[in-house]
């Protein structure tokens, strides 16, 4: 067990702290990110015939929970529709966390780049640049 004074200093600040509250900019943006996210469900179900919504990375047919994805990342364009694509959570967390080489062989995966480069060019370019990236550390780590 450590006992030198920076480790106990650490310990002690760190029972101590609360959570700080949400500011008000944050609470806002959340109300409206969630009202924009209910309001583009409405939209794509009235848009089916059968109010169906599916899962942008796989095609399936979403039955549960809806996770929506920031096609542009979270910055600027968090609460634009044009880039909110609704998803199955197992696919959205694949897409964030699986290696890309893994995720590239998924059975889906050649759909998915072609729905991807129809709905935003600039996030299919994101998308081959993630792509390139990891064959330039495949292609480093065999000559390593």
């Amino acid at each position: 067990m450590r006992t030198d004074d920076k480790y106990l200093a650490y310990k002690e600040r760190k029972k101590q702290g609360k959570i700080p509250a949400k500011n008000k900019k944050r609470e806002q943006d959340e109300k409206y990110y969630t009202a924009v996210c209910k309001e583009l469900e409405q939209e794509m179900r009235a848009a089916d015939k059968d109010g169906k919504i599916y899962d942008f990375f796989s095609g399936d047919e979403i039955t549960g929970r809806i996770s929506w994805h920031h096609l542009l990342g979270r910055g600027a364009k968090l609460k634009d529709k044009r880039y909110l694509v609704p998803t199955i959570n197992k696919n959205h967390l694949d897409y964030h966390f699986m290696p890309y080489d893994k995720f590239s062989r998924l059975s889906w995966y050649g759909d998915f780049l072609a729905r991807l480069k129809n709905k935003s060019t600039e996030a299919y370019n994101k998308e081959l640049r993630r792509r390139d990236k990891s064959r330039q550390l495949d292609f480093h780590e065999d000559f390593c």
